[in-house]
């Protein structure tokens, strides 16, 4: 269902694979299962769910600790009924993750050209609030800003499309505050 939710073409087909499952019908079902943990025609997987792993265990300076993730889990539960809960228990790989955080530096981006940072108001995956921050925080952020709905913006639509590539290709900085439409 989670990986569903990134783009509108995701939807429709979850709702067809919902549908068809009501019919008894789960192949659907389980095509968007294998395709969102990676998994080949042959049975093996990529490695995505590892590398989330460590990507997220390396997040925070402090790892949860077991009651912390059960009291977390209780929250979300009321709080965020439909994924809550399983994104908690998703967190206990942390809790004997080996590694310790090795953050990358932060700070403003001194010298550097203006740097595009894409957000999109209606992405389930990345708050669009994080975009202005982060443009605030590198100092030369220039936001393009996408008013549709999906993990990621390009090459959603045309305008994002052009003003991405003409930064890419001709490094033509977006104007300030540049708002794509949705289609």
């Amino acid at each position: 269902m989670i990986s569903s939710l990134y783009t509108e073409a995701g939807w429709q087909e979850l709702a067809l694979a919902i549908d068809r499952l009501q019919g008894g019908d789960p192949a659907e079902v389980f095509r968007l299962a294998d395709a969102y943990a990676g998994r080949e025609s042959d049975g093996h997987y990529s490695n995505l769910f590892d590398a989330n792993l460590a990507i997220n265990c390396a997040d925070e300076t402090e790892k949860p600790s077991r009651a912390r993730i059960r009291e977390l889990q209780a929250q979300w539960r009321t709080k965020y009924p439909l994924f809550g809960p399983s994104l908690a228990v998703g967190m206990l790989g942390c809790v004997e993750w080996p590694g310790q955080r090795d953050p990358y530096p932060t700070g403003k981006a001194v010298g550097a050209p203006p740097i595009v940072v894409v957000g999109t108001t209606g992405d389930p995956a990345t708050p669009y609030e994080q975009t202005p921050a982060l443009a605030s925080m590198l100092g030369v952020g220039r936001v393009l800003t996408w008013e549709g709905e999906g993990h990621t913006a390009y090459p959603q639509t045309s305008c994002i499309t052009a003003a991405v590539d003409a930064y890419l290709i001709s490094l033509v900085v977006p104007r300030e505050g540049l708002r794509c439409p949705a289609r």
